[in-house]
């Protein structure tokens, strides 16, 4: 008789479990697509103000956060000039190694097409004194596990 209990509850605790998650319905998607349309018009304003600044030798440290292999979601610094990356970690960047990093410029273009491709959920952070990402993560698709990512930026400073 015990042994019949056990099934059968697990049973009806995996049934509800998944009927609450299932019921749980993210927002409208117009209003979905209303937030997608002033992402882009922030993410427009925010590289305005970033390319105001005609920064072009630059340093920040980077950051990927995914289910990928570990060398990827290391914390690199990068340096940038000429708006290339020219090392990373103080060494010569190896284009194998580092082919994930980003120049502030080229973060613009990736989170523009990320938003172009009407992702589930995007967040976007920006500085506030340059409006260049701070961090932004995206989940492209909602029935999918895993394929989660995001950036950080931080320690941003000028170079000469």
């Amino acid at each position: 008789m015990y042994a019949f209990r056990f099934p059968v509850f697990f049973a009806l605790v995996v049934l509800f479990s998944c009927t609450k998650a299932l019921q749980e319905k993210p927002e409208d998607g117009v209003d979905e697509a209303i937030s997608l349309e002033k992402k882009i018009e922030r993410l427009k304003s925010e590289r305005a103000k970033w390319n105001a600044f005609t920064i072009n030798n630059y340093r920040f440290d980077q950051q990927l956060s995914c289910f990928c292999v570990w060398h990827i979601t290391e914390k690199y610094s990068v340096t940038v000039s000429n708006k290339t990356i020219v090392a990373v970690d103080d060494a010569p960047v190896d284009p194998e190694l580092h082919n994930h990093l980003k120049t502030i410029d080229a973060t613009f273009d990736y989170a523009l097409q990320l938003l172009a491709e009407k992702p589930y959920k995007i967040n976007i952070t920006y500085h506030s004194t340059f409006g260049f990402i701070t961090s932004f993560d995206v989940d492209r698709d909602k029935r999918i596990a895993d394929e989660e990512h995001g950036y950080s930026f931080t320690n941003f400073s000028v170079a000469d």
